[in-house]
Formats: C-alpha cells, sequence, structure tokens
C-alpha cells in the first residue's frame, strides 16, 4: 500500500512538470523554434505522458523540420487518442501528399506505382463511417436513440390517448431501427481504432524485399520517410526483426523492423 501512495505521489508530482515543458514546446513553437519545439516535445512523450493535443503540435513541429516519418507517427498516434478530430485527419492527408510527392520523385520517369491503397465503393462509405467519426458519437447516438426507444413503449402501453400511443408505437419501430444502425457504427469504429495494422516508414528510406533477407535485390523503388504502409499478416510467419508491408497491389515486401514504426 506504501509502494503504491508512493507511485501515485510520483505520478502527480510529474504531471504539473510535463503540462510545464508542454507549454515550453507550444511557446517554442509560435516563435518558430522548431527543432527546441520538438526536443521538448520529445522528452515529453519519452515521459509517458502525451496526450492527442500534445501529439499533434509534436507533429506539426516534426514537419517544419522535415522529419516527415516522426510527424505520421505522431499523427497517427495522436488520431488514435481522437480519431474523430478534423485537424488531425487534414493534417494527415496533407502530409501524405507531401510523401507521396517525394516517392514520385524518386520513380523518376521509371514504371512503378507509389500510390497507396484506398478503398472504393461501398468500403470507402464504411471507412468513412467507421475510420473519420469519434466511436464515443455513434455510441452516445445509440444510446440516445435507446433511450428514445423507451419513452416510445412506455408511452404506447401507458397512455390512453390513441393518437399518442400510435405516435409511440410507430416511434418505437423508427428508434429500434436506429439504435441497431448506430450500435453498428459504434461496434465497427472501435474494431476499427482497435485493430489497425499499419507502420510508417521513419528510416530515410526503405525498400520493401521479396524476402526476408538483406541480402535480397528488389525492383521496387525505396519509400521515403512518412510512407504510410498497412501491414497485412501472411501465410508464413515473419521472422522476427521483419515486418511485412504494403503500399499498394504492386508495392508491398519486407522491410527490416528498425526501418519502421508499427502504429499500435
Amino acid at each position: 500500500m506504501q509502494r503504491i501512495m508512493i507511485i501515485a505521489l510520483a505520478l502527480l508530482c510529474m504531471i504539473p512538470a510535463a503540462a510545464e515543458n508542454v507549454s515550453t514546446a507550444d511557446s517554442l513553437y509560435n516563435k518558430k523554434q522548431y527543432e527546441e519545439a520538438l526536443r521538448v516535445y520529445q522528452d515529453v512523450q519519452k515521459e509517458g505522458l502525451t496526450s492527442a493535443a500534445m501529439l499533434y503540435n509534436m507533429g506539426n513541429a516534426a514537419v517544419k523540420c522535415d522529419h516527415y516519418g516522426e510527424a505520421m507517427v505522431a499523427y497517427q498516434k495522436a488520431q488514435s487518442m481522437d480519431p474523430g478530430n478534423s485537424r488531425i485527419r487534414n493534417n494527415i492527408e496533407y502530409l501524405q501528399q507531401k510523401v507521396f510527392d517525394r516517392n514520385n520523385a524518386k520513380l523518376g520517369g521509371r514504371k512503378g506505382d507509389v500510390t497507396p491503397d484506398e478503398p472504393s465503393g461501398l468500403s470507402a462509405l464504411w471507412y468513412n463511417i467507421t475510420g473519420c467519426v469519434n466511436p464515443n458519437l455513434w455510441g452516445t447516438l445509440a444510446f440516445g436513440f435507446f433511450v428514445l426507444l423507451l419513452a416510445g413503449v412506455l408511452c404506447y402501453f401507458l397512455c390512453g390517448n390513441v393518437l399518442v400511443r400510435k405516435i409511440g408505437f410507430f416511434s418505437a419501430i423508427g428508434c429500434v431501427a436506429l439504435t441497431i444502425i448506430f450500435g453498428c457504427f459504434t461496434v465497427g469504429a472501435r474494431n476499427h481504432w482497435a485493430n489497425r495494422q499499419i507502420c510508417v516508414v521513419t528510416a530515410f528510406e526503405s525498400t520493401p524485399l521479396p524476402k526476408p533477407d538483406k541480402e535480397e535485390k528488389s525492383t521496387l523503388t525505396p519509400l521515403v520517410a512518412g510512407t504510410l504502409l498497412s501491414t497485412p499478416e501472411t501465410d508464413t510467419p515473419t521472422p522476427e526483426g521483419w515486418v511485412f508491408v504494403r503500399l499498394n497491389a504492386t508495392t508491398a515486401g519486407y522491410v527490416p523492423a528498425e526501418e519502421v514504426t508499427v502504429i499500435k
């Protein structure tokens, strides 16, 4: 018990210090001292006292310092904490375009495709529902319509007025449908954020190889820092120290684990 109290007191003492460091980093950023601001944000992150806002600002500082890999990692972690934040999503899209331009420039007129996989059709619609909205919003809507459902049921069974009973009956039917729909959206969104399989190139560049062997040669174009990749499961276990990544249908393979950061 005494040990727990000591740990709790230590954590309470760390919070004001971390808040002061974040404030210092924000001030440095506003003064356009981006390298110094980034170092302070990194120190706060090492202490483990992070937030979506802090990671968002850290990503902004990293972009200003041309550290695209670190910026993308910070943005992705911030988005995991605050999925519905449009500012984070917009900055990710902006950075993805910058990274795409760099990857495209590396092609130098050669054949190749550095366009990331994008959902289409119904998959795109489902992604916009589950991947661009905070699951808590869908959960709140589902709960709200469930409460209205109960109110409609009570009106139907307890009210003597025929018109009120009809309104309660049909309202309850509509609320059943909406509760189920928003409940499905809630589950889908939570699963999306809990089961994401992505990583970010954090080395200067990384080239997917056909086999997990550094002696292997690849015909693929090296991918620059900041490239966002999926990490799909493979039929055979991936050897330790390697990650199987995919950019699109033609750009996939194994990269050393030290060249990427897996987002969990």
